[in-house]
């Protein structure tokens, strides 16, 4: 059915969709959930292959992604909750793979080592390791 008028089409398309999803409701539900869990197995699966860079934790609830390029990033964590596990592995390749408090330490050395007079200075070769 075409339409001349867009917003005729725009308005046409949103009741039909609210109808679709009213009368499969459960059923797109279900298969959401499905896919939520399916997608949370794949990333467990993939962090359990990951350890820390410094000192070798592998839990992977433990795990975090360190950023070595603070200007063009994504945060990893919104990638999987958005079900973009390919562009969260990607992102990964950015970062290194960090236990939580090896990640914290990292913070404090970067913070501590940083004053408002060398904060464009590259970050000392020591920062984060002991």
């Amino acid at each position: 059915m075409p339409y001349k008028n867009l917003d005729a089409k725009k308005a046409f398309h949103k009741l039909r969709s609210a109808e679709h999803y009213q009368a499969n409701r459960e059923k797109i539900l279900a298969k959401q959930k499905l896919r939520k869990l399916d997608a949370r197995q794949k990333w467990n699966e993939y962090k359990s292959t990951l350890a820390c860079t410094q000192c070798g934790e592998d839990h992977p609830a433990t795990l975090d992604f360190h950023h070595i390029d603070k200007e063009d990033h994504q945060h990893v964590h919104k990638l999987i909750s958005n079900g973009c596990f390919d562009a969260a592995v990607r992102e990964i390749k950015k970062c290194i793979v960090l236990c939580a408090n090896c990640h914290r330490k990292v913070h404090y050395e970067e913070k501590r080592c940083y004053t408002p007079s060398n904060y464009n200075q590259p970050m000392p070769e020591h920062a984060g390791q002991r």
